[in-house]
Parts: structure tokens; C-alpha cells; sequence
């Protein structure tokens, strides 16, 4: 007689960059396991076991490599309420050195858009440039990124589409190499123009407020990107 099988609950949740509703359900034993051995061994790893959970546990109807950092970190945030529960515990620091700890609800962290946030960059009166979101292991180059030459090469990766006037060339249609050049061919000022996107993109953040038992200072702490929550 064959074991019995679990009944698994599911949710749907919308993408913060685009509004589309995505079916999940909680990851299993297995996938926490593959989760928590990542965990010990490293950032990269365990971003494979992130993507590699949001992949099964969404059926295999979403591409997590292909997700902008902030959907994949917000899927997976609500991926793991569902499957270990909602409180995550912090150990929080006040300036007077005590430490305290605190229950934060990861159903309350959202998406913070800048209003003043676009992914089209104007970079003059006739060309401009339609950039897309770094996914999870972009953002992760771009923070570990120590060289100008790196840099360069995640904006020149993350461009989409260049408009000269009514005609668009499209970023899939040349090699990276060309894309480097035309990126080394603008001037400082388009440069900080397309910084700026990078600077203003939406991001997982909260703050967390609290008031320390020692010293009864209230203090304000921003966690920003998913490292923050779950280290």
C-alpha cells in the first residue's frame, strides 16, 4: 500500500514589477535542506537554491533566472512564510551596545519604488535607452564589483533597447563586446544618467523600529535586500 500523500496549500501572489499573479505552494523538507546546506556555503549557492526553490515551487511556470532581484526576493520571502511561518527573529544592536531581539513580520516587508524611478534613460535629445532589472546574481556582481571594467559590463548587459530618434536597436541583436564600447562611448554625464536607474531601482527594504530596554533610546534600523532579513 503506497504512503499517503501530504496536501500542499496554494497561494497567489502578484510580481512587484509588472502586476502578474503567480501560483506557489510552500517548499517541502527536501528544498529546506538544499536551502540550509547553501546557506553555509556561500552567497552564490545559495541564490542557485533560492532560484532553484522559486522554480519548483511555482511549478515550473516561472523562470527565477530571468526575474528581476526584487521579484525573486519578494516571491521568495512570501514562499517561506507560507512554508515556515511569517515571524523571522533578528538580533537588533543599539548604539549604547545592547543588543536585543525582536520579531519581525516578513509579510509586511515590501517593494519601495522611487516615484522618481524610470527604466528609460534619456541620455540626450536623440538618444535614449530602455534598461531592464539585473537579476539576482547581477546585483550581487554589481555589490562585489571592485573594477571599473565589471561595471561597465553589468550596464552594458543590462540595456535593452537603444533609441536613436524613431529607431531602436535592440541590445539582443550585438555582442556584449559592442554593447561595452557604446557603453565606453558615452560621456560622464550619460554614464551618471544610467548610475541613477541603478540607484533608484526598486528594492526589498523595511524599517524596523525599536525601543532599547538599556538605555530607552528609540532607534530606526532599514534592512534592505534579502541577506538582511534572513542572515
Amino acid at each position: 500500500m503506497a504512503l499517503p500523500v501530504f496536501d500542499t496549500p496554494i497561494s497567489t501572489i502578484a510580481l512587484p514589477s509588472n502586476g502578474a499573479l503567480v501560483k506557489f505552494r510552500p517548499f517541502l523538507v527536501k528544498e529546506q535542506k538544499q536551502l540550509l546546506m547553501a546557506a553555509q556555503e556561500g552567497v552564490d549557492q545559495q541564490n542557485d537554491a533560492i532560484e532553484g526553490i522559486i522554480n519548483a515551487c511555482t511549478f515550473g511556470k516561472v523562470n527565477a533566472n530571468k526575474l528581476p532581484s526584487f521579484d525573486v526576493e519578494y516571491l521568495f520571502i512570501h514562499i517561506r512564510a507560507a512554508s515556515v511561518g511569517e515571524k523571522v527573529e533578528l538580533v537588533l544592536t543599539c548604539p549604547c551596545g545592547a543588543k536585543q531581539d525582536t520579531a519581525l513580520d516578513v509579510t509586511k516587508i515590501k517593494v519601495d519604488k522611487q516615484e522618481d524611478h524610470k527604466n528609460v534613460v534619456e541620455l540626450d535629445n536623440n538618444i535614449s535607452l530602455t534598461m531592464r532589472y539585473p537579476h539576482l546574481r547581477e546585483i550581487d556582481e554589481l555589490l562585489a564589483a571592485k573594477d571599473v571594467d565589471g561595471i561597465i559590463k553589468l550596464i552594458a548587459k543590462s540595456i535593452e533597447t537603444v533609441w536613436q530618434g524613431d529607431e531602436m536597436f535592440s541590445a539582443a541583436d550585438h555582442s556584449v563586446a559592442e554593447m561595452i564600447d557604446f557603453v565606453e562611448s558615452m560621456s560622464p554625464q550619460s554614464l551618471d544618467k544610467i548610475e541613477k536607474f541603478f540607484a533608484t531601482m526598486p528594492v526589498i527594504r523595511h524599517t524596523v523600529e525599536w525601543d532599547c530596554k538599556e538605555c530607552a533610546k528609540h532607534n530606526e534600523v532599514t534592512l534592505e535586500g534579502i541577506q538582511s532579513f534572513f542572515a
